[in-house]
């Protein structure tokens, strides 16, 4: 990892600045160093980057209507979701558009590196508190420190694609067993063993127009499925009375460990709308354990249909 390779420009500190803000707020997101006033970093990083949109780009009438009209949606749906994930991509992705997207993934696999260095070193010093059963290394669970090992490893085939080898592929699948072994995440294993197969294929089999073909079309598939399992639960006319596909369905609930359940309660908790949904939690809190673990579900749940579709 070279120096040079993180060298930004003048013109480009603003927003760097505004990309680096926002990584750590979500980098010390689910983590036990979290802190109510860390909203301060987010908002920050959301006002550097509307600063640098108006200073670096000059628009037309008709222009600054459209992005008038799509932050007061995403704005709206912030104040109805609570969510601040989608007005923060947005802002980024319109002041990063014109930065080189190679030399961005490389100073975010770098910043992603430091903090999550600093997280697991600060988990030896700082009390997870009420996290205490369920945290690992300084994350509030196991399956959110193997998440983040899942996204520096991504990052990392996306900046060295070409220098992978048969060796590092190797040192690759160590580092996830032994990720596996201190977190004892099943789905994360599951994800980056089927991600490091991935690599393999592209690498020595070259499955790049299978693997195409899927990238285009499986996201709609899974999306469809991960929504239409769980309302199975509480529409029986959507599978019909047919007791062997009941029977399939339930087992695959069984081997998600309920997951599709839960997701089918909070749906029917929810009002799903075009920009935002709104789930009334009030009526979940006799209920011990409701999170979603699906992310299609999640950005139904978040984004309303609109959104989910983008």
């Amino acid at each position: 990892m070279a120096l040079k390779d993180i060298v930004v420009k003048k013109n480009e500190v603003l927003p760097y600045i505004s990309f680096m803000l926002l990584n750590l707020y979500y980098g010390f997101s689910d983590t036990v160093l979290y802190s109510g006033y860390m909203i301060i970093i987010l908002l920050t990083s959301m006002m550097l980057s509307c600063v640098y949109i108006f200073l670096r780009n000059k628009y037309n009438k008709t222009n600054l209507i459209v992005l008038a009209i799509l932050m007061a949606i995403f704005i709206y749906n912030y104040i109805v979701s609570k969510d601040s994930r989608i007005l923060a991509l947005i802002l980024t992705v319109i002041s990063l558009k014109n930065l080189d997207i190679r030399k961005l993934l490389r100073f975010m696999l770098y910043e992603k590196i430091i903090i999550t260095f600093f997280v697991i070193a600060s988990s030896f010093v700082v009390s997870a508190g009420i996290y205490e059963s369920r945290a690992v290394l300084g994350y509030t669970h196991g399956n959110l420190m193997m998440l983040n090992l899942m996204d520096i490893m991504l990052l990392y085939l996306c900046v060295y694609w070409k220098k992978i080898n048969f060796y590092k592929l190797l040192i690759m699948i160590g580092i996830i067993l032994m990720c596996f072994l201190i977190t004892e995440s099943r789905t994360g294993l599951i994800l980056s063993l089927a991600i490091w197969l991935l690599v393999v294929g592209l690498k020595y089999f070259k499955f790049n127009n299978i693997l195409n073909m899927l990238a285009k079309f499986l996201p709609f598939i899974l999306m469809a499925l991960s929504i239409y399992l769980p309302l199975c639960f509480r529409y029986g006319q959507l599978i019909g009375n047919n007791p062997a596909i009941k029977r399939i369905i339930s087992s695959i609930d069984t081997m998600l460990s309920s997951r599709l359940t839960i997701a089918n309660v909070i749906l029917g908790h929810t009002d799903i709308g075009l920009i935002s949904s709104k789930t009334n939690y009030e009526d979940l809190k006799l209920y011990k354990y409701l999170v979603v673990d699906s992310g299609y579900v999640q950005l139904l749940l978040v984004f309303g249909i609109l959104g989910s579709l983008l």
